[in-house]
C-alpha cells in the first residue's frame, strides 16, 4: 500500500529474510528513512505518526520501518536481534535494499539516533544527511556519559498502565500522550513472541560489555566527527530521558552542526512539537543538493 501525498500508510516488505512492517508517507521526492527508538510496543507508525505526513506533504518519500523485536515486524527466532546494535543496523540497511533506495536522508530518535549514526558511519554512500534527535545512546557512544545497560522489562512494564507510565515521562507535558499511540503500543506489546525477541535484544545489549568486538564497535567519538555528510541535532528543551545539557556537550564536539532545541517539548519532541521539528528538518534537508 502506498501513501498518497501526506497520508500515512502501512505495509510490509521482506528485508534480509525478515518480514518487516513499516509506515510511509509521500510518493515523490528524495527518500527519508526514520529510525525509531527502543521501547515496549514501539513501531515506526507509533513513533513517527506525526512527522511522517509532514515530510510527505513537504515533498519527501518517508519510510519508518519497525525494528527487529519491535512493533509488527516478524518475531520468529530467525528475526531476533541476537547481535544487538549490529543486528538493528544491518536490518535498516536490508530495508533500504528491499525498498530499492540507494541513498536516503536518515533521521533517528533516542536509540534510533545511534543506529542512524552508525548506519551513516558504516555505509556513508547510502546516507545523504543525518538528523539525530534526543539520545542518551548517542551521548554514551560519544563518551559523554556511561553506556546505558538496559534492564529486562518487569511484568507490569508489559501492561497498559506500565506502558503509559513510561511514555508519559517522555513528554514535557504528560497529558500530550496521544491515547491512540498508547493503544497501538499496548496492542504490539501483546503479540506472541515479543517477550522472547525483546529478551534476545536486551540480552545482546547487556552482554556486549564482555564481548570485545561488540564493545569496540560501540564508540563513535572518533568516527562521527569525520563523517563528510551534512548532520544536524534536534533536542527537546524539557527532555527528561536525555537531558538537554547533552546536546550542548555534543555540539561542542561537533561545532559545525546546526542544533535546534525545541521549546516546551520532551524526549518525543517529534510528536509533542511535530510542526517545529518538521520545520527544522525540512529547512535543513532543502539546503542539501541530493542526487
Amino acid at each position: 500500500m502506498s501513501a498518497s501525498g501526506g497520508a500515512l500508510a502501512e505495509s510490509e516488505v521482506l528485508a534480509g529474510g525478515v518480514l518487516t512492517h513499516y509506515a510511509t508517507a509521500g510518493t515523490t521526492g528524495p527518500a527519508v528513512l526514520l529510525v525509531h527508538g527502543r521501547g515496549i510496543g514501539a513501531s515506526g507508525a507509533t513513533e513517527w505518526h506525526r512527522l511522517l505526513p509532514l515530510l510527505g506533504r513537504a515533498g519527501f518519500r518517508a519510510y519508518a520501518p519497525d525494528h527487529l523485536a519491535m512493533g509488527w515486524t516478524d518475531l520468529r527466532p530467525h528475526a531476533w536481534p541476537v547481535n544487538g546494535y549490529e543486528s538493528l543496523i544491518g536490518h535498516m540497511l536490508a530495508f533500504l535494499d528491499a525498498m530499492q533506495i540507494e541513498r536516503a536522508f536518515v533521521i533517528g530518535n533516542s536509540m534510533g539516533a545511534y543506529v542512524a549514526a552508525r548506519l551513516a558511519i558504516d555505509e556513508p554512500r547510502r546516507v545523504a544527511a543525518l538528523t539525530m534527535i534526543g539520545s542518551n545512546t548517542l551521548a554514551a557512544a560519544l563518551g559523554l556519559i556511561p553506556a546505558p545497560v538496559p534492564a529486562m522489562p518487569r511484568e507490569e512494564d508489559w501492561q497498559r498502565e506500565g506502558i503509559r507510565r513510561q511514555l508519559r515521562m517522555q513528554f514535557a507535558e504528560p497529558s500530550a500522550l496521544p491515547e491512540a499511540m498508547l493503544d497501538q503500543r499496548v496492542a504490539a506489546a501483546q503479540r506472541p513472541g515479543v517477550r522472547e525477541a525483546t529478551a534476545a535484544l536486551i540480552g545482546a545489549l547487556r552482554a556486549r560489555a564482555g564481548d570485545e568486538t561488540a564493545r569496540a564497535a560501540f564508540p563513535i567519538g572518533d568516527s562521527l566527527p569525520k563523517l563528510r555528510i551534512p548532520m544536524q541535532l534536534i533536542w527537546g528543551e524539557h527532555d527528561h530521558v536525555a537531558p538537554v545539557a547533552l546536546v550542548h556537550q555534543i555540539a561542542a564536539l561537533l561545532p559545525a552542526l546546526p542544533c535546534s532545541v525545541i521549546p516546551d517539548a520532551g524526549h518525543l519532541c517529534h510528536i509533542e512539537s511535530a510542526d517545529a521539528v518538521a520545520d527544522s528538518i525540512v529547512r535543513f534537508l532543502r539546503q542539501i543538493a541530493f542526487r
